[in-house]
């Protein structure tokens, strides 16, 4: 019995310790967050963009008709003028179309003929002259026909330019739309470029105005060169590829430097001409940009963390507008240059939450 009470009198002395003894502190560790500050860029609102040469009025030649060619007069690199003869199809069978078309066109006239004498003295119906004047219709339409399909037999130049590649060759059968010949302008180019929506969205210019553009170009085969483009035209819906707008540029051709199909470049863009409004362009690294946590399948924006002044973090959202490097990506945005950004440790971050910078990279592309 004693040894039960003295059990008893341990077990509520203990309980008793337990519960004066304080509670132990927990310590909320701020997420260590690694940065980049954006960089300090010239006044000028002047960004650069990947351009392609192409070339003017690339057309891809080819028959209308059927048959066997007899002649390929074009070969790559030779230059042509407007109506000069690139290809010719075996023209027998349609000469004789047009003759076999032609007596067809003869035979009918002169039955129409002798029966509309017959019409007048009373010995034939009406009826049987307007059937054999429609007949005579048909037959002059299939002649006229006849001489048009023997007109296709030649493949001529539909203007000045220079002869790309001819994939055919003599005695071969072609088709209808099979490919003959590439030819292309020598006198002016295009370049190519594409442009996020924001830049064309944004611009006040009028047709008339964007003609009178001038925009600057660097090969990366003449880079100590600068060419000068004008605005051609550009496309209302995006592409596939980026879900961008291709702009079109056009230049004249440098015969000092020789600019081909497919060499690639850069253009520069100055937004202050183009009149943008409120078109912010930074180019930020690649693993600073994030997909939003409510993403939904028709989302243009991604999310830049920033660090403001009291050390905690916001959310920014950009639109993406393509990549300037390999490591580095342009993004529009309310993002101004010497904002502090964050590109390592943004798991766990959300609007307002205080962190600790363990670096800066602060350095540019």
């Amino acid at each position: 019995m004693k040894t039960n009470n003295l059990i008893a009198c341990l077990g509520l002395l203990l309980v008793t310790i337990v519960g004066c003894s304080e509670h132990p502190d927990f310590t909320v560790t701020k997420p260590l967050v690694e940065t980049y500050v954006i960089p300090i860029r010239s006044s000028a609102n002047i960004y650069k963009f990947p351009a392609v040469v192409s070339a003017s009025d690339l057309t891809y030649l080819s028959f209308r008709i059927n048959g066997e060619l007899v002649e390929v007069a074009a070969y790559n690199g030779k230059k042509v003028k407007k109506g000069d003869l690139i290809a010719k199809i075996d023209p027998t069978t349609y000469k004789l179309t047009v003759k076999d078309r032609k007596a067809k066109v003869e035979f009918a006239k002169l039955t129409m003929d002798r029966t509309e004498k017959l019409v007048a003295l009373g010995s034939m119906a009406q009826s049987v002259y307007d059937e054999l004047e429609a007949k005579y219709r048909v037959a002059k339409a299939l002649h006229e026909h006849a001489l048009l399909q023997l007109s296709y037999v030649e493949l001529r130049a539909p203007f000045d330019g220079v002869i790309a590649s001819v994939p055919a060759d003599n005695f071969q059968n072609t088709s209808t739309g099979q490919l003959v010949a590439v030819m292309h302008r020598i006198d002016k180019i295009e370049i190519k470029v594409d442009l996020p929506d924001v830049i064309l969205a944004a611009t006040e210019q009028r047709d008339g105005k964007r003609e009178k553009l001038k925009f600057y170009i660097t090969l990366d085969a003449y880079p100590d060169h600068t060419f000068i483009a004008s605005y051609k035209e550009h496309t209302t819906e995006q592409t596939d590829e980026n879900k961008k707008y291709l702009l079109i540029l056009e230049m004249p051709v440098d015969a000092d430097r020789i600019a081909l199909q497919g060499m690639p470049g850069n253009i520069e863009i100055n937004t202050d001409k183009l009149k943008t409004k409120n078109v912010v362009i930074n180019s930020v690294p690649v693993e600073a940009v994030l997909l939003p946590d409510k993403l939904t399948t028709v989302t243009k924006e991604l999310i830049v963390w920033r660090v403001i002044s009291d050390s905690t973090v916001e959310s920014i959202k950009v639109t993406p507008g393509g990549f300037s490097s390999s490591s580095f990506i342009d993004v529009i945005g309310p993002l101004n240059e010497g904002d502090e950004i964050v590109v390592a440790g943004m798991m766990y971050l959300q609007d307002g939450l205080a962190v600790d910078v363990l670096q800066q990279e602060g350095k540019a592309k």
